[in-house]
């Protein structure tokens, strides 16, 4: 069809409408290739691949050995110690990113008129804002003062998007951008990590770039999609609102319902998220709780508190059921408590004790103090005499 792509990983990276030294033209005159490896020994040779990879790999490593302006896998320079300006936005430290998404794009209002990419920037900013993805748009110094961008964005807006002034003109350079370098539009996209994901071009046509009525895929929306789903952003989205669930329900000692809250959130394979991190430290928090019942159990029963130590268990068992806590910690120590003969002997005492109180509250107070006569002369735990004495205050009344 007449366009020319370049590839890298099988990913679409950038299109051009002229040839430069550094591209291939197919016979066809319809194919354009970037950095052409020319493979020394058999393409399908398992043991020249490993060797293509570890050369590549010792490449990828050492910056001197890319093409200038090659970040992949690597942390870029920070834009904002080139000591350029905010004129849109809020300013925007790269260093600071790590845990979210960023793109930063080389623009320019020249570059805009050309090929139009300011809707589809905004548009982008937009639709990813609520994953806390962060759009920066870099513009140089040349051919334009501050003023023409500004009076350029306010008919051309670029909405949701902090726009960086390159007023000494270091930024395009360290980024081997224009004057033999790159074309723009440039983009670069940060990972999670604060290293170049993917860099390349959007792919739009000259002269009409993206149109909002009749939308486009480009490369940019195809690695965007990847890296959100990659890095589970959507689940995190949905799921965020469990970790405040979470916690009401922690504070209420309601751990069963808290985990379920944040077990979800805690258990995905996000360890950039701060929200997952802190979703985990809750399970963490709850599960220690937890752990601690069986202890305070045993301390009961050595204080002589049977019935207090069986509630406690059955909380364990209940609260934290399905987990290990409840099925090797609290379910063996709460049958082995129930039969014992404290326990038992407790709760016998325990339905006496909640007798003589109904005969209190019914107006039949000697009732009450026969069935307290007959306890004394029984031997009862401490738990049960405690009881007892309750009940003999409310009769002495």
């Amino acid at each position: 069809n007449g366009r020319t792509l370049a590839f890298w990983d099988r990913r679409p990276l950038s299109s051009a409408g002229r040839l430069k030294l550094q591209r291939l033209a197919s016979v066809t005159g319809y194919e354009c290739h970037r950095h052409i490896r020319m493979l020394r020994r058999d393409a399908h040779d398992p043991a020249a691949r490993i060797e293509r990879q570890l050369t590549l790999e010792k490449r990828l490593s050492d910056p001197e050995a890319r093409a200038p302006g090659v970040f992949q896998g690597l942390i870029p320079p920070n834009i904002t110690q080139f000591e350029g300006e905010w004129i849109q936005g809020e300013a925007v430290d790269l260093e600071q990113r790590k845990g979210s998404l960023t793109v930063v794009a080389f623009w320019t209002a020249h570059q805009d008129e050309l090929i139009p990419t300011s809707a589809y920037y905004s548009m982008l900013a937009q639709k990813y804002r609520k994953y806390g993805l962060k759009f920066v748009c870099v513009c140089t110094n040349q051919p334009h003062s501050k003023q023409q961008v500004l009076d350029w964005v306010a008919s051309h807006p670029l909405d949701d998007i902090s726009l960086y002034y390159d007023t000494l003109y270091k930024i395009y350079p360290a980024y081997s951008i224009g004057n033999g370098g790159l074309d723009i539009p440039r983009i670069i996209v940060l990972d999670v990590d604060g290293k170049v994901y993917w860099e390349g071009d959007p792919n739009l046509p000259l002269k009409r770039g993206w149109d909002p009525k009749a939308p486009i895929t480009t490369p940019l929306d195809t690695i965007l999609e990847e890296l959100i789903a990659d890095r589970q952003m959507r689940e995190i989205l949905k799921l965020a609102s469990g970790l405040t669930e979470g916690y009401q329900f922690f504070e209420d000692s309601q751990w069963h319902a808290a985990l379920e809250a944040i077990i979800p959130l805690a258990d995905l394979d996000a360890d950039y998220s701060h929200i997952v991190r802190e979703a985990r430290l809750l399970r963490d928090k709850i599960e220690a709780e937890g752990a601690a019942l069986p202890l305070r159990a045993a301390e009961l029963i050595d204080a002589g508190y049977p019935l207090q130590a069986q509630q406690l268990l059955t909380t364990l068992v209940e609260e934290f059921k399905g987990t290990s806590l409840a099925e090797d910690l609290g379910a063996p120590r709460k049958r082995k408590l129930e039969r014992s003969n404290i326990y038992r002997t407790a709760k016998s005492n325990k339905r006496k004790i909640d007798k003589a109180a109904q005969h209190i509250d019914n107006g039949r107070p000697d009732d009450a103090r026969v069935i307290l006569r007959k306890m004394k002369d029984a031997q009862t735990c401490v738990e049960i005499t405690e009881l007892a004495r309750e009940l003999e205050k409310r009769l002495s009344l």
